[in-house]
């Protein structure tokens, strides 16, 4: 599974380690478990598994919480013809656009 995932489904946490999830929020996954539970934390929102990423302005705060992966598919943004921006992996916590030359 991508490090980064979309959730299209809500998900209520019911125990202290997990983290509830909404749709639209895009994941960095940190960890993940045989029986289908992944570890990570949100770090932006999308419209969809294949649209640009924005910053999460609420629910963001860092935390870090075992969600399922029923609930999220790999985020792959797709790359408009059009775009002059490339996304590329994380660093240091940081998602980092270039423009393309």
């Amino acid at each position: 599974m991508s490090n980064l995932v979309w959730t299209f489904a809500n998900f209520d946490a019911e125990e202290d380690h997990e983290l509830s999830l909404k749709i639209g929020q895009v994941m960095l996954v940190e960890q993940s478990t045989e029986s289908g539970w992944l570890k990570g934390k949100v770090v932006g929102v999308a419209v969809s598994e294949t649209s640009p990423i924005s910053p999460e302005s609420e629910g963001g705060d860092g935390f870090v919480g075992w969600f399922p992966s029923t609930f999220v598919r790999p985020w792959k943004p797709s790359q408009d013809a059009g775009s002059t921006a490339k996304t590329y992996p994380f660093e240091n916590g940081y998602l980092h656009h270039q423009a393309n030359t």
